[in-house]
């Protein structure tokens, strides 16, 4: 890998865990565009499954399975609090 470019060097310094998230981060925003936009072609669930595994990788499973029960657990707090 070329890393010469300055951009390329600054992402490398970044810690594990932080260029791990940017990659995800990424991944998912490919992911939204493509079921958005592309999701009705005949690739664009394909594409979409690639860079849902990919976003898994970068994120990892435990962390995503840990976003998912803490948004589940704000929800139902926010629906005991305003919606009853």
């Amino acid at each position: 890998m070329n890393t010469s470019n300055l951009l390329i060097k600054g992402f490398m310094q970044l810690h594990p865990k932080v260029r791990r998230f940017v990659i995800g981060l990424v991944f998912y925003l490919l992911w939204y565009v493509d079921m958005r936009y592309f999701g009705h072609t005949a690739l664009g669930p394909w594409i979409a499954g690639i860079t849902l595994v990919i976003f898994f990788w970068a994120w990892g499973v435990w962390t995503l399975i840990f976003i998912f029960m803490w948004a589940l657990l704000s929800f139902v707090r926010f629906y005991l609090i305003f919606l009853r």
